[in-house]
């Protein structure tokens, strides 16, 4: 569950001083390996076409991870079970159930040596709690938009011990359908990915989040998708260290990450496609450390009215031509960190965007501040203490 940051934790993630994903995540994985050390052992292999009747062994494994799943019927906190599946492609929609982990066989092995796929609905559920999937390739082809390859979903039942997390595994969506889709649940619990990789294709989404917390340390990805990250309805995403976030770099209303009235946190990670970070309907985003990136045709930000953007390390790059560039910030609200930077050789014109009083130390290319482009191309501007100054020292009134 996503606890509510502190003041400290704001100051904490701002200053690069603390990384709370890497601090849940460490949690989250001791206690999991912990509960995994008592785990029962159950087998998949769907390779296996000889007559028997299945009891989950390894002489007589399952042949499909949903009868294995269904064969389960007393998992629980003090009874976990591990459904070890062997490599090969099964072609079902799973549905997996607390307490009970989903892994390939070589259980570290590289994704995609053994995959689940459907061409309809949901390809793999998971509870929010008390459920791990690792080193599988999950993937779905349906036309339909709501559909998923990976879908995080309320079981209806209680707050559970951990949250669920997917550990080295390939999310893909071939079709119009998301990759991933992380759905609301009265706990607050979040769908945690680490080295987890998202590929979605043109016209869809990579990763949903609707009034729902997401949670991605290292990895990344999103395709050729419309939107790599939708964060929307309250949604609180975190992306943590090596997460790289992407999306269509040809369609012109492509972005890497939109908050849609949705809170952000990023503490080391990078944008990249047509468009960058979009802000919107109240969204908020912290950034620690982040690059964000547009293409030719876009902003590497856009934040509306409404909106605020609290900088940490934020480093924008976009080599596009007026009216696109660096950022578009139509209104919104700054907090401002420490050391602050802004690259691109273009920005946007406009009414003068310098903070008034900023922390000493803080700086930006002046053709993203000034009307105009400022001084010259590439002149950074650095607040010290007192007045603002160019490259050269003189003071830019």
């Amino acid at each position: 569950m996503i606890e509510r940051l502190t003041s400290n934790d704001i100051q904490g993630i701002l200053s690069g001083r603390d990384d709370p994903v890497a601090v849940k995540i460490n949690a989250l994985v001791d206690e999991a390996n912990g509960i995994a050390a008592m785990a029962q052992i159950v087998h998949v292999d769907g390779s296996r076409t000889d007559s028997y009747t299945p009891d989950g062994t390894l002489a007589r494994p399952y042949k499909q991870i949903q009868a294995a799943i269904d064969g389960i019927t007393d998992a629980s906190p003090t009874k976990p079970y591990i459904i070890e599946v062997a490599p090969g492609l099964y072609v079902e929609n799973v549905v997996l159930k607390r307490h009970v982990r989903l892994v390939d066989v070589a259980r570290f092995g590289p994704a995609g040596v053994t995959r689940i796929r459907a061409s309809s609905g949901h390809t793999l559920t998971v509870p929010p709690f008390d459920s791990f999937v690792n080193g599988l390739w999950v993937e779905t082809n349906s036309a339909v938009p709501t559909d998923s390859a990976v879908r995080h979903v309320d079981d209806g039942l209680a707050a559970g011990t951990y949250e669920t997390f997917l550990f080295n595994m390939e999310c893909k969506a071939t079709g119009a359908a998301r990759a991933v889709s992380v759905e609301p649940n009265p706990h607050g619990a979040s769908l945690i990915m680490i080295y987890a990789g998202v590929d979605a294709g043109p016209g869809s989404e990579g990763v949903v989040a609707d009034g729902a917390g997401f949670i991605w340390f290292l990895g990344g990805g999103g395709g050729d998708s419309e939107r790599g990250v939708k964060l929307l309805n309250g949604a609180f995403g975190m992306f943590g260290a090596s997460v790289g976030i992407n999306a269509s770099e040809t369609s012109p209303t492509a972005w890497a990450l939109e908050a849609d009235g949705a809170f952000a946190v990023f503490t080391g990670a990078t944008l990249s496609a047509t468009n960058g970070l979009r802000l919107k309907n109240g969204a908020f985003a912290m950034c620690a450390n982040l690059f964000a990136f547009g293409g030719f045709a876009g902003n590497a930000v856009e934040a509306d009215a409404g909106t605020v953007l609290a900088m940490g390390n934020l480093i924008l790059d976009n080599p596009g031509a007026p009216p696109m560039g660096n950022w578009i910030m139509n209104g919104a609200s700054f907090i401002l960190g420490t050391a602050q930077q802004g690259q691109g050789t273009t920005g946007v014109g406009g009414p003068d965007m310098r903070p008034a009083n900023p922390p000493t130390q803080y700086r930006f290319w002046a053709q993203d501040l000034l009307p105009g482009g400022g001084p010259g191309p590439g002149a950074w501007l650095t607040w010290n203490g007192g007045a603002w100054i160019d490259s050269t020292g003189a003071v830019v009134p």
